[in-house]
C-alpha cells in the first residue's frame, strides 16, 4: 500500500492568482508551483487515515496572510517579491526548519514510517476495518505585519507553538524566535486557531480556562477569563509590556 501511494506524490502543482476586483474581475498576476514529492509523501504519512465506512482524510495545511501577498503551503512560506504587471510575479521560499527539539526532528524525520491496513479479522466487516496509525497534524499562522510566522502542532490536549521571524533579506531564511505550549480548545473536532496581533509580537488564542495571551519575544504569558479582560491585558501590553498583568499559573512554560 505505502508504495502505490508513494507514486501519487509527485506532480502535484501549487496555483497563486492575484485578480483585480475593482470592477469586471481582471486576473493581475498568476503563477504555478511544483510542490516537492517528498514533502507530499511526508504528509501523507503524518496524517492520511482511515475514519468510518470507506472515508479517508488527509490534513493539508493552507494559510495566507491578510494582505495576500504572503501564503503558506505545509511548512514551506511563499513571499511575493514583486508584482508589477500582469504574468509577473516573483516568489521567495522560505522552508520552515523543524529541527530544534527531539518531537519535531522525530515528527519531520525523512525516515518517518508510513502504515499497513491492519490483520483482516473475519468477525469485523471489512468496511469496519480501519487503518491505524499516529496521525500528525500541524497549522501556520502568519503574521499580518509579516514578520513572524507561527508553526503550531498538536499532541493531544496540548499544543506546541514555535514562532519564526522571516527574514527579509533576499535568500535568507527564517529564523526561531521562541516556544512555548497551551491547552488550546477543541471544538467541533477542531484546535482553536490562535492569531497574531496586527503590530504587537503577540499570539492569543481560546483555552479552557480563557484567553491565551503569549509575549512571543519574552516568552511571557497571561491567561485572562474574557475578552474583556484580554482586551485590558492587549492594552497594558502595548504601554508597559506584561508587567502590571498577572502571569498564568505555572509562570513560563517556554519549551
Amino acid at each position: 500500500m505505502c508504495a502505490s501511494l508513494e507514486t501519487t506524490c509527485t506532480g502535484w502543482v501549487a496555483r497563486y492568482e492575484v485578480w483585480n476586483i475593482n470592477g469586471e474581475p481582471v486576473r493581475v498576476g498568476d503563477v504555478s508551483i511544483n510542490l516537492v514529492s517528498k514533502e507530499i509523501w511526508l504528509q501523507v504519512r503524518e496524517s492520511l487515515r482511515q475514519e468510518i465506512l470507506n472515508t479517508w482524510k488527509m490534513q493539508f495545511p493552507l494559510s495566507i496572510r491578510a494582505d495576500l501577498r504572503a501564503f503558506s503551503v505545509l511548512r514551506t512560506i511563499f513571499l511575493t517579491e514583486s508584482l508589477c504587471h500582469k504574468s509577473s510575479i516573483t516568489l521567495r521560499q522560505i522552508e520552515l526548519p523543524l529541527n530544534h527539539d527531539d518531537r519535531l526532528r522525530t515528527a519531520w524525520s525523512n525516515d518517518r514510517k508510513g502504515f499497513e491496513p491492519v490483520q483482516p479479522r473475519n468477525d469485523v466487516p471489512a468496511t469496519l476495518q480501519l487503518v491505524k496509525h499516529d496521525v500528525y497534524a500541524y497549522d501556520i499562522i502568519l503574521s499580518p505585519n509579516g514578520r513572524y510566522a507561527c508553526f503550531l502542532d498538536y499532541d493531544f490536549w496540548t499544543s506546541f507553538f514555535s514562532v519564526f521571524e522571516v527574514e527579509k533579506i533576499p535568500g535568507a531564511g527564517a529564523r526561531l524566535v521562541s516556544t512555548c505550549k497551551a491547552n488550546l480548545c477543541i471544538l467541533n473536532g477542531q484546535y482553536g486557531k490562535p492569531s497574531f496581533h496586527p503590530s504587537e509580537p503577540l499570539l492569543c488564542g481560546p483555552t479552557l480556562q480563557g484567553i491565551f495571551i503569549w509575549d512571543c519575544l519574552n516568552g511571557e504569558q497571561v491567561l485572562v477569563s474574557n475578552q474583556a479582560s484580554a482586551n485590558q491585558s492587549l492594552r497594558g501590553h502595548t504601554q508597559n509590556g506584561f508587567q502590571r498583568v498577572s502571569r498564568s499559573q505555572g509562570g513560563n512554560q517556554n519549551t
